[in-house]
């Protein structure tokens, strides 16, 4: 997390290898959290350090047809795929600091040669989150690495996973760094004052990296059960291209806090807002917003809030209802993504993603709350690392739009997600060497079925469907994949594993057929 170190403020340096920024993460911080094929009890709290590491291989069979000319199918062709993984993760507690750490390095080398391509490939995975309580009951810092695999150009060819051949995929890297102070103005209010930087670094030469510092303080009333309250927050942030351009936002707001009851609360607000986003100049915008949130038992709430700024409308929906083994979450946001950062609302998903924002949030702390959502999917039988939607790196400011339906059930021997999303994005300011796409619109459907065979033995099956709308300026695409596995532990530190897949991509840049199977032995200690 404290890898790479932050840019200087004028100039980017290159993207670091993700070996380097792994292990100094890991010699920084120390222990993380249990290992993606090495499953810890669900919600057993780790006691010191845990260390694990994982060595897999694996051979693949990709039988497909490509057309590299529209209309001109060039017929099947098969490659042999050999897959090495290696990996580490830790996990722990340290006194009042906690780590969630995961590394995978994987790679790909392939028996068939193809012309113009970059034939045998290394790629690059990285999880991790720290909370550390510096100072007691006063300072605090939260940290986050990852490393993902996200498209360059929505518009272009798409790959199913990373036995392909595919110069349209990025390595992106980000760290975000947030120490923070909280304590009390006297017996009036409670302040929160934090200093939160984002550095990121993309291995295609055709994106843009970036780094922010953002100042924010946010002063709250000290009237808990009072029907009114008030509150105040200011923010300035900086934002630098790799391109030499920069942005800056300054942000001031006032509120009105209103809880009628235990159940309901909600706010009223004002603000001024100045800002050079989209412009050579700061130009300055008034805010206005609200929002209000229903909370009718532990298991159900509902949430909007809605703010006008400088790019439109801002708004924030929720409603979750959980019982004992099943969830239903919908939420939808539609806000302002500056730097070309793995967060943004449309970007690279996994499953770890996906449960992370939907189990209950009963615990703040990042680390502890990636911990127990990566031990739910490991006793389910599922890879946390295994990609539901795949985004693409925005780059500049973007305003995104972002609908998501989600069914969770997490049974004794059956566990299922279903998710249905779409993402509508469009660029508001265009960085030096960034290529402005237009408005971006993608929807998709991802699911995923596990059934316990026995103890050791689970099989699971999951397809997904991600379209891109076509634009008068853009082709569009679909992708369907389905992948069925199965995979059975030998005993304590061997795991064996078995798998089909196929992948069906259709548009006018390069659409292709494939299927493929596969075995891997996995080795834990």
């Amino acid at each position: 997390m404290i890898c790479p170190p932050p840019v200087p403020r004028y100039g980017l340096k290159p993207l670091p290898t993700a070996l380097s920024l792994a292990m100094s993460l890991g010699l920084l911080f120390g222990p993380a959290d249990p290992l993606w094929a090495q499953g810890v009890p669900q919600g057993a709290a780790p006691v010191g350090l845990r260390v694990t590491s994982l060595f897999d291989s694996g051979f693949n069979y990709v039988d497909s047809s490509y057309q590299t000319t529209p209309g001109v199918n060039e017929g099947k062709r098969g490659d042999l795929v050999t897959q090495l993984r290696s990996a580490l993760q830790i996990n722990g507690r340290m006194g009042r600091t906690r780590l969630d750490f995961y590394y995978a390095l994987d790679a790909y080398l392939h028996s068939r040669r193809v012309a113009g391509f970059n034939n045998n490939s290394v790629q690059n995975a990285l999880n991790a989150s720290l909370s550390s309580e510096l100072l007691e009951r006063w300072l605090f810092l939260d940290a986050t690495a990852t490393i993902t695999q996200q498209l360059v150009n929505p518009y272009s060819q798409v790959s199913a996973d990373g036995t392909q051949y595919n110069s349209n995929r990025n390595e992106v890297a980000e760290v975000v760094l947030r120490p923070y102070a909280r304590g009390v103005l006297g017996n009036v209010a409670t302040y929160d004052l934090s200093l939160t930087t984002d550095t990121v670094r993309n291995r295609n030469a055709l994106a843009t990296n970036s780094h922010s510092n953002t100042l924010a303080l946010t002063l709250n009333s000290m009237s808990q059960g009072a029907l009114f309250g008030w509150g105040g927050s200011a923010t300035a942030q900086r934002v630098e291209f790799s391109g030499g351009q920069a942005s800056d936002n300054k942000r001031v707001t006032a509120s009105l806090l209103v809880r009628p009851n235990p159940e309901v609360s909600g706010s009223l607000r004002i603000g001024r807002e100045s800002t050079s986003v989209g412009s050579v100049y700061n130009d300055s915008y008034n805010n206005w917003g609200g929002d209000v949130r229903w909370t009718p038992s532990p298991r159900t709430s509902a949430g909007f809030s809605m703010d006008h700024r400088y790019f439109g409308r801002a708004h924030q929906a929720s409603f979750e209802h959980r019982m004992s083994r099943f969830m239903v979450r919908y939420s939808s946001s539609r806000d302002v993504i500056v730097g070309g950062g793995a967060r943004g609302l449309g970007l690279t998903a996994t499953l770890f993603d996906l449960f992370y924002s939907r189990v209950p949030a009963d615990n703040t702390d990042p680390a502890a709350r990636a911990q127990e959502v990566r031990n739910m999917l490991i006793a389910a039988g599922y890879d946390p690392n295994q990609v539901v939607s795949v985004g693409f790196a925005t780059g500049g400011a973007t305003v995104q739009r972002r609908d998501d339906l989600s069914l969770n059930y997490v049974g004794l021997r059956f566990t299922f997600t279903l998710l249905a999303y779409r993402n509508d994005s469009s660029r508001i300011d265009q960085p030096a060497g960034v290529v402005d796409l237009g408005p971006v619109h993608q929807s998709g459907l991802a699911g995923t079925f596990s059934y316990r065979l026995s103890p050791t033995g689970t099989v699971s099956l999951s397809g997904s469907r991600a379209d891109t709308q076509g634009t008068a300026t853009q082709p569009g695409n679909r992708l369907n994949s389905v992948y069925l596995s199965w995979s059975e532990r030998l005993g304590r530190l061997t795991t064996v594993s078995a798998n089909a897949r196929y992948s069906e991509f259709s548009g006018s840049i390069n659409p292709y057929h494939e299927s493929a199977i596969g075995a891997s032995l996995g080795l834990r200690f």
